[in-house]
């Protein structure tokens, strides 16, 4: 099969063309057609036209468009804007790149394929209006395809949108400050890996695949395969941190949740209540117009009882509604109790990498986060004389020099001092550990 390349097609380009055409058409592509031709529908306006159900879209269409167009040049504007990812192709790497182009409809492709492989299209014009007549892709049985040709046509595919999502996921890493070092100095990869292996789950190996894929590719296969293995490691503990934040999310949802629906049976079974108080206030009442008409002459006295028990009733009402408002804001104090933090001993935890988790869990004067392990030195000679608080210092970050030049600095004021890392999860559950019993057994203080 040749590249695609326009030609005129005044036989094969005709309304059993168009009538195919308008088979594959979806709803969005009806939508388009009546906007690109002023489209008169009767009770709807341009705006209201995704009201319009696609039966009778499509029949306007048809009644205003069939044998009043040409087709070739009907279906020229149709692609307009869309035919540079397609240009210089055969018609089979055509067939392969459509099948995976999301952003391409069946009706696109199909005008596409028309006016740039005309002689393809006659060929196998039967076959095609079969594949739309059984609702099938028009393209189904010409594609001579091998298992290698298929999933490479759709690896390119997916490729291309790859850079820009992984580019933003690195963006978000939340240990992408830690990178700097390794990725400094020398210019070829493989030359920073022969000196040292930075440790999965950090997203070295994603940073990698990003920056020096070019590089990559001419790497060994096994190499490759390793890179890429190692990479996905990186990729999946990302999926795990992130799946670790959102069950925290569902917990605290979850947890919203019952407390709403308990709050609503409440407020359910008190307005069944009301309801029959008020049932019982207006049989009262019915029952006392009857005695009313009965015994006309205690009708003072009773219109006097009858008074006092509705301003009883109003009082009552005015008393209850301040009730539910008393209710409804200590309700609101137990959900914002809901919200303090998790620890409330006297400490201070001091990091370079700052996370989500941390705003949960600390204080504003028990988190500091710093831009340089100077400034945690810094800090610590701030504190006061004596401080009986414990000092967390996140490790994440932090190369080993500077730690012991941070231990140092904490020793000198004998202060007690705990080291943290491996991510934000493991470090407050590494915290709450020492603070529920292991303080004084387990974190270290200076001699």
């Amino acid at each position: 099969m040749g590249n695609a390349a326009q030609e005129e097609h005044p036989s094969i380009l005709n309304q059993d063309t168009f009538h195919d055409f308008m088979e594959l058409c979806e709803k969005e592509d009806l939508i388009k057609i009546a906007l690109s031709v002023n489209l008169k529908i009767p009770g709807f306006t341009p705006k209201k036209y995704k009201q319009v159900p696609l039966s009778i879209l499509k029949h306007h269409l048809l009644r205003n468009l069939q044998n009043k167009i040409k087709v070739e040049k009907f279906l020229q504007d149709f692609v307009k804007g869309a035919e540079e990812a397609y240009q210089d192709l055969s018609a089979q790497e055509f067939f392969y790149q459509i099948q995976f182009d999301e952003k391409q409809s069946q009706a696109q492709a199909f005008a596409f394929f028309v006016l740039h492989y005309g002689e393809q299209y006659q060929k196998h014009k039967a076959l095609i209006k079969r594949n739309i007549q059984e609702k099938r892709p028009f393209y189904s049985d010409l594609m001579d395809v091998t298992f290698t040709d298929k999933i490479q046509a759709y690896y390119q595919n997916t490729m291309t949108h790859l850079a820009d999502n992984l580019e933003k996921i690195l963006h978000h890493h939340p240990m992408k400050e830690a990178w700097n070092d390794f990725f400094e100095g020398r210019k070829k990869l493989k030359d920073r890996l022969e000196t040292s292996l930075p440790r999965v789950s950090e997203g070295y190996y994603l940073k990698m695949f990003s920056q020096y894929r070019k590089e990559i590719s001419r790497w060994k296969t096994k190499e490759k395969e390793a890179l890429i293995g190692l990479a996905l490691l990186d990729a999946i503990h990302l999926a795990d941190t992130y799946r670790d934040r959102e069950a925290i999310a569902i917990h605290q949802y979850e947890k919203d949740m019952r407390k709403i629906q308990s709050d609503h049976d409440k407020l359910q079974k008190k307005w069944e209540e009301t309801k029959k108080d008020l049932e019982r206030v207006k049989s009262a009442f019915s029952l006392a117009q009857e005695e009313k008409r009965k015994l006309n002459k205690s009708y003072q006295q009773v219109l006097s009882e009858l008074n006092k028990k509705t301003n009883t009733i109003e009082k009552m009402s005015a008393e209850l509604a301040q009730l539910q408002k008393a209710k409804s804001d200590w309700e609101a104090e137990k959900a914002n109790a809901k919200l303090w933090k998790l620890f409330k001993e006297e400490l201070v935890f001091l990091s370079l990498v700052d996370d989500p988790l941390f705003e949960w869990v600390f204080n504003e004067p028990q988190r500091v986060i710093v831009d340089r392990p100077e400034q945690i030195m810094d800090y610590v000679k701030t504190l006061p004389e004596p401080f009986h608080g414990a000092i967390f210092i996140n490790t994440d970050g932090i190369n080993s020099k500077t730690l012991f030049q941070l231990e140092a600095c904490v020793q000198q004021r004998a202060l007690i001092y705990k080291l943290v890392g491996g991510g934000a999860t493991r470090i407050v559950r590494r915290i709450s550990f020492y603070l529920e019993g292991a303080m004084h057994s387990e974190v270290e203080k200076a001699p």
